[in-house]
């Protein structure tokens, strides 16, 4: 599924549902793409709660409904991935912000490597993104 435009956008695409009777039934692994604008990112193993999903959902139906407010998602390690969509103003604008980092290890080195930023999104987009993120909770 992809959020905003060619150039501008978070792609999220399932990998992994957690089995059924598990402890994290629900949860899904997740590979996530960013392009903001020449800048850009890959993880392909996010981990999104299900719980978490179905909150950000239920914040995404709102915002899609009353245009303001807004819906945030966070990865089950929270700052591997943040996802946010929220009214930017009383008109009923819509902006994303994403983050997406993972660490590299150089030797003993410890590095942080991280994209974010964000990107305006056509308020009629909504409804179609919460089908997708329905789809991609349910399976």
């Amino acid at each position: 599924m992809r959020i905003g435009s060619e150039s501008l956008h978070v792609d999220l695409v399932v990998l992994e549902r957690s089995s059924v009777g598990a402890p994290n039934e629900g949860d899904v692994r997740v590979q996530v793409d960013i392009a903001l604008g020449q800048f850009g990112g890959s993880y392909d193993s996010v981990w999104l709660e299900g719980p978490k999903l179905n909150e950000f959902i239920e914040g995404l139906v709102q915002l899609e409904r009353n245009r303001s407010g807004e819906a945030l998602l966070r990865s089950t390690s929270p700052e591997e991935f943040t996802l946010q969509l929220r009214s930017r103003d009383n008109l009923g604008h819509i902006v994303v912000k994403v983050v997406l980092q993972r660490h590299q290890y150089s030797g003993p080195t410890y590095w942080p490597t991280r994209v974010s930023g964000g990107f305006e999104l056509d308020p009629t987009e909504l409804p179609v993104i919460v089908r997708q993120f329905q789809k991609l909770a349910g399976g």
